[in-house]
């Protein structure tokens, strides 16, 4: 017995002494997945970064992120790589499931990874530099952004040893590959259908990883444990708030509770409501690329439409101010991976546009309705003797109690149900109701 413990310890030592220099075994059979399914934004970093560190807390073999994107913010997305980069354990990107897409800052990311796959059906490129403006200071900066990312590109593409061409031609043409094409050129290493079957084809491979001397990790993955990394309840918030389509909501809203609000003076539900969604749209914007034209022709739509209800123009300030806002929606953002879904710019301004056409039609009915005061307004009310009239006593009529009397001079008890037929000075004449 004794002998084969000492003969067993003996061969696990041989084992290590025999091992390749720098091959060193990962740790547990552990693969963190992480879903970065929305555009990339300073929250998405945020998300990523805490991924990357759980990792190396419980020893994990490998994080996987499922990638389907339309882009995001620069800034975000050279935080990210620097963290793939820079990581001590292997990272692999799966752009999945089919259907999905790696544009934009998705190359970025995709590329930045030890190991990347694309499942069937998805396509990965168009890496261009999004910037709105035509004049020559503009288009200077816009290709010194162009020239920046291309090298950028081009850097990570060397230090991964993917398809260089390819990387630049995203950023300076918009190139897209499809997954086929992609694995054909060098831009991806594999294709995998699953998260299953991409785990089973790098069992065994080896990847360089941060460290010292670019040390050499070997995938053993076999019978691995996946666990799902989901966003913690403040991740969930920001990346709420930071959504176009929120944050267009939002600014509606505020711009409507802050009219309400001085148009009824005295802090109530519509000035709180308005200053809360001031305040958290604002956070959106503060990160979001906003089109200041597009923020001011949505002030501009909401304001014409107000003003016709102040203003009789016969519906021409509403279908202005509903053109300008539908407009103002789309331009609000200049990134195409944070445009304002055409579904909601078009309910909201047809919800906006409906209230203001009830407001405007209220306005008129009022305008036209003949104003009644005084007598008119007491005959034909209904009331009820408090005190019996014998001939007089009193009677209440919303909510008033006068002095009255029967037009014939009938005595009428308590609790008797009348008509008022007109006011005789300070007093009531009452009709008893059948």
């Amino acid at each position: 017995m004794r002998q084969s413990v000492f003969l067993t310890l003996v061969l696990a030592l041989v084992s290590l002494v025999l091992l390749p220099p720098g091959l060193i075994p990962a740790g547990a059979d552990v693969v963190l997945i992480a879903d970065l399914d929305k555009a990339i934004t300073p929250v998405t970093a945020t998300y990523v970064e805490r991924v990357i560190r759980e990792a190396r807390a419980v020893n994990a073999k490998a994080v996987l992120f499922r990638l389907d994107t339309p882009g995001g913010l620069m800034e975000s997305t050279r935080h990210i790589v620097r963290e793939f980069l820079n990581s001590e354990i292997p990272i692999l990107v799966w752009i999945g499931p089919s259907g999905a897409r790696a544009a934009s800052a998705g190359v970025f990311i995709t590329y930045a990874s030890h190991i990347s796959a694309m499942a069937g059906g998805t396509h990965l490129g168009a890496a261009h530099p999004v910037m709105l403006g035509g004049d020559k200071m503009e288009a200077v900066m816009k290709q010194k952004a162009e020239n920046d990312a291309a090298a950028w590109a081009r850097t990570i593409a060397e230090t991964r040893r993917r398809n260089v061409v390819f990387a630049e031609s995203a950023v300076r043409e918009s190139t897209s590959l499809t997954d086929k094409v992609a694995l054909d050129s060098g831009a991806i290493d594999l294709r995998a259908d699953s998260i299953d079957s991409f785990l089973a084809m790098i069992a065994g491979e080896t990847t360089s990883v941060a460290g010292p001397g670019r040390k050499q990790i070997a995938l053993q993955i076999k019978s691995v444990e996946l666990r799902t990394v989901e966003p913690k309840l403040k991740e969930k918030v920001l990346a709420f708030l930071t959504d176009p389509n929120v944050v267009y909501v939002l600014i509606l809203l505020a711009m409507a509770g802050i009219y309400f609000e001085f148009s009824t003076p005295g802090v109530g539900v519509p000035g709180v409501v308005g200053v809360l969604s001031l305040i958290l749209a604002a956070y959106g914007l503060s990160i979001l690329p906003v089109n200041t034209v597009g923020l001011i022709l949505m002030v501009v739509g909401i304001g014409l439409m107000l003003l016709d209800i102040k203003v009789a123009s016969h519906g021409i300030l509403t279908a202005g101010g509903i053109v300008s806002m539908a407009i103002g929606g789309l331009m609000l953002f200049e990134d195409k991976a944070f445009r304002v879904s055409f579904q909601v710019i078009l309910l909201f301004t047809a919800m906006t546009a409906a209230f203001v056409v009830f407001a405007v039609g209220a306005a008129v009915r009022a305008f036209h309705t003949k104003v009644r005061v005084g007598e008119e307004v007491l005959s034909g009310m209904r009331g009820e003797v408090r005190t019996p009239l014998n001939p007089v006593g009193h009677v209440l009529v919303d909510g008033e109690l006068w002095s009255a009397h029967t037009e014939d001079g009938a005595a009428l008890d308590a609790g008797t149900a009348v008509s008022v037929i007109r006011k005789d000075g300070v007093q009531l004449i009452v009709r008893r109701l059948l």
